[in-house]
This record gives structure tokens, C-alpha cells and sequence, in this order.
């Protein structure tokens, strides 16, 4: 699977994910956050088959984003 850095990553099938460095994430997705959740952190970040970001944050909330970084969906810890 291609990474969006273009780097191709071996498929174990078991995660589809692909771990991205926070520093790697486009700065959309940073000032996103920074912008409407200043209160929280970032604890992980992936690349996902689908072609987005999938970004964790302190207290059980994630995001995903599209390949250029716009925000699609979010998910609380109770997967509201």
C-alpha cells in the first residue's frame, strides 16, 4: 500500500493501517485541529487503504480526513 508520501509499505493484512509521524500530516489537518479542538492533543495518526488520514485525539476522539487533508468524518470513544 502507498503511503501519502508515496513510500509503498508491505500489507500484513491484519492492520490495513499505516502509521504517519505527526509532523507528516499536512498542516490543514493541524491548524484543523488546532482550531476547533485547542484543547486536545494529538495521540496517533494513520494512513488508511481508503485514502484518508485517520487522526486519534486525547479522550477517545478521532477524525478523518480526506488525501488533501478537508475533514469528512469524526468519532467519539461511544462511536457517535
Amino acid at each position: 500500500m502507498e503511503d501519502p508520501q508515496g513510500e509503498w509499505w508491505e500489507n500484513d493484512h491484519d492492520h490495513d493501517e499505516i502509521p504517519i509521524a505527526i509532523s507528516d500530516l499536512p498542516d490543514t489537518i493541524i491548524n484543523y485541529i488546532a482550531a476547533y479542538y485547542p484543547d486536545h492533543f494529538i495521540v496517533k495518526a494513520e494512513w488508511q487503504p481508503n485514502e484518508q488520514y485517520e487522526v486519534r485525539l486525547d479522550g477517545g476522539m478521532k477524525l478523518y480526513f480526506d488525501a488533501e487533508g478537508i475533514a469528512t468524518n469524526l468519532e467519539n470513544e461511544y462511536g457517535l
